[in-house]
């Protein structure tokens, strides 16, 4: 799925619809602790290979919603000079809606580390 922003660049728009699909494990486990993490994104997150349709239209919705079950969300109400960092790999995160107006100011930095010390999907 893509956003407005994204959708108004068509040589951007058409580039990211000609992207092969991609394949991982809807499970990953952290290399070090072992737990197990969901990655299992409704806005791309379309099958789970195995599964039959039928399937897929009973367990996708029920791991969508245990995602975003407000029990387990973390909301964190931001104040100026906030710091945010999390395990990438191995967080379902995710921001509220927002107005493309609204001003945001985001710095993201990334840590490139071996899978055999990260959780990161494998294809």
């Amino acid at each position: 799925m893509m956003n407005a922003t994204e959708l108004r660049d068509k040589a951007k728009a058409n580039a990211m619809l000609s992207l092969p699909d991609a394949r991982h494990p809807v499970v990953l486990t952290h290399p070090h602790s072992g737990r197990k993490a969901l990655y299992a994104d409704q806005t791309t997150l379309v099958e789970i290979e195995g599964l039959s349709p039928e399937q897929n239209t009973r367990v996708l919705p029920l791991l969508f919603a245990t995602g975003g079950d407000p029990s387990l969300v973390y909301r964190h109400k931001v104040q100026n000079g906030d710091l945010m960092m999390w395990d990438n790999g191995c967080l379902l995160h995710r921001r509220d809606v927002m107005s493309i107006e609204q001003p945001r100011l985001m710095k993201r930095t990334t840590f490139r580390l071996s899978p055999a010390e990260h959780c990161v999907p494998h294809a």
